[in-house]
């Protein structure tokens, strides 16, 4: 039997993406997820094939990058702000308050590195790319160059999980502008792979080479897991952003497709209002 907080933690769009989620301020919470999930998912399978994995920054960032984070804060004045002292309250709570930062510390997105135990080489790097990643044309550029290094001159794999719709694509194809998300796979020895899944469908379970073998990986999973950890659905609704002006890029839906996704949310809507009840 569904609860109420369960219904909550699924949203209105269980086992596909949410497309309001898909705005950076929220992205930003399931990109984390995915990454501790995927680790979750590979990293036992992968040490007994003599691999490790681990967290690292994501080639994505660059000196002129903005980092996804937001933060929620009640709406107060500045003057309501400046009657307490952070220090004080506290040692109320018996905690150490810390040092005050001179300059501004923002967490910087993660991409997962695997490398080889017994050389220490790097052989796979897995990139959630961020809809903020794709805001400026330069940084893209800058990225590619990376990962094209990487890729053909060190020998590394990269795998691209984008998950979130854009004009802009990192991945440089025809195939990248037909789905509304993808999975790309970049190998030295192969050409590159394309996995396209469209608006609405489930994520699909991707293969992710290392060295002449692969390991399954359940992006769906991933996502899920994510999504549900981080209580998206609240947020959004708590923000009252499940509304048109709030969709991502509505211009690559059709009309039938955002139809389609706001009657979803308000049947979700209607199915809280009646678990609500039934529980009180």
């Amino acid at each position: 039997m569904t609860t109420y907080r369960e219904l909550y933690k699924h949203g209105a769009f269980p086992h596909q993406i949410d497309p309001w989620s898909e705005a950076p301020r929220y992205f930003q919470q399931i990109h984390s997820g995915i990454i501790n999930d995927v680790l979750i998912q590979i990293q036992d399978t992968i040490f007994d094939m003599g691999y490790l994995a681990g967290k690292e920054t994501s080639l994505l960032v660059t000196e002129r990058r903005e980092p996804d984070i937001f933060v929620r804060s009640h709406q107060t004045t500045q003057s309501s702000q400046s009657n307490w002292n952070y220090t004080q309250a506290a040692s109320t709570v018996m905690a150490e308050p810390g040092l005050e930062l001179t300059g501004d510390a923002f967490p910087e997105p993660d991409a997962i590195h695997i490398t080889h135990r017994a050389t220490g080489d790097l052989v796979t790097i897995v990139e959630i790319i961020s809809p903020r990643n794709k805001d400026r044309s330069g940084d893209m550029w800058e990225y590619i160059e990376r990962r094209n290094r990487l890729i053909y001159s060190k020998g590394v794999n990269v795998v691209e999980l984008d998950l979130t719709r854009s004009i802009k694509r990192l991945t440089q194809d025809i195939l990248a502008e037909t789905y509304a998300y993808h999975i790309a796979i970049y190998m030295s020895d192969q050409k590159p792979r394309f996995i396209g899944i469209n608006f609405g469908e489930m994520l699909k379970r991707f293969a992710l080479p290392l060295r002449h073998e692969v390991v399954g990986v359940e992006t769906q999973l991933a996502y899920d897991n994510a999504y549900q950890q981080a209580y998206i659905a609240s947020h959004i609704e708590l923000d009252n952003h499940y509304s048109d002006s709030e969709l991502p890029f509505p211009s690559l839906l059709t009309d039938a497709q955002i139809h389609e996704a706001k009657d979803a949310v308000l049947h979700w809507r209607e199915e809280l209002k009646r678990l609500q009840i039934t529980s009180s």
